[in-house]
């Protein structure tokens, strides 16, 4: 298959918040976040989906010897191929490929979560490196933006840690460092029981609160020079804050259930975002309602 329609399909099969933003950027840039989309996800499922621990690992070291094997210009997986123009082309460094691997095996491992700065650090592997990759492809000129895009990551991952808690702890993994939750008088056991206690609600909260205020350190790196090019990171942010409100309005029942926006409804926030000329969102609660559904 040719390698840029196999990206293709791996988006399709997502229902990604990657594919909102598509329909506002240049074929070459659409072209290489699909590619850039079709790795993450390659490596993230293997992460989430194979059991065996050395497996897991010998197929992440694999995928560390293709991106090597891609930066030296002789990629052999479609997705790879793919990537080989607009590593050149956006300046995607390979350091970020490695971290994001890094990431995965991190889960894979279980690599204990002990401190807020321990979960920062999971974070930027799996999730700010990919704002720098989105960022470069949107049309990152300066340092700062990228500094942007790492509190966007952070920010986008803790959103994702809040919907996802019920199934991670099913799947034997809690991502928040134990004192997080402890002071909130939530133990393991209540976390593994999946109830949906006060004292759940109350840490969730606390959670929803630090996941915004990554977003506003996101935003006072991005300058008004970069802000046009950087549309399609706040077409995200804003579905990512329609998701927060949405749980928020839940309280936080996500203990047995996991809440998504519909895609209708992530339609219409992208579009709320360009027609508004990029009004400065702030991730603070709007005021309209959110659908909420399963894509």
């Amino acid at each position: 298959m040719n390698p840029n329609l196999y990206c293709e399909e791996v988006l399709k099969k997502s229902g990604s918040n990657f594919s909102s933003v598509f329909r506002f950027l240049s074929p070459d840039k659409r072209q290489a976040l699909t590619a850039v989309y079709a790795f993450c996800k390659s490596v993230d499922d293997i992460a989430d989906t194979v059991s065996e621990v050395s497996i897991a690992e010998k197929k992440l070291t694999w995928w560390q010897h293709e991106i090597d094997r891609l930066f030296r210009g002789m990629p052999e997986h479609p997705i790879t191929k793919a990537l080989l123009g607009p590593i050149k082309q956006f300046d995607l460094k390979q350091v970020w490929f490695m971290s994001l691997i890094e990431g995965m095996l991190w889960d894979v491992h279980q690599v204990p979560i002990q401190t807020l700065e321990d979960l920062e650090a999971y974070t930027y592997r799996v999730a700010s490196v990919v704002g720098f990759m989105s960022a470069k492809i949107f049309g990152a000129r300066t340092d700062n933006t990228l500094e942007f895009a790492t509190y966007l990551g952070r920010a986008f991952q803790w959103v994702n840690m809040i919907r996802d808690i019920g199934e991670d702890v099913r799947e034997g993994r809690i991502y928040f460092p134990r004192a997080l939750y402890e002071s909130h008088g939530v133990t393991e056991t209540m976390l593994r029981l999946g109830q949906n206690t006060p004292q759940i609600r109350s840490f969730l909260a606390t959670e929803a609160k630090r996941a915004r205020q990554y977003y506003a350190k996101a935003l006072s790196f991005l300058s008004s020079a970069e802000r046009k090019a950087q549309r399609p990171s706040l077409v995200m942010a804003a579905i990512y804050f329609d998701l927060l409100d949405t749980l928020e309005d839940s309280q936080f029942d996500v203990m047995d259930r996991k809440i998504n926006l519909t895609s209708s409804r992530k339609f219409i926030t992208a579009w709320k975002v360009i027609i508004k000329e990029m009004i400065p969102f702030s991730g603070q609660r709007s005021s309209s309602s959110v659908a909420v559904g399963q894509d």
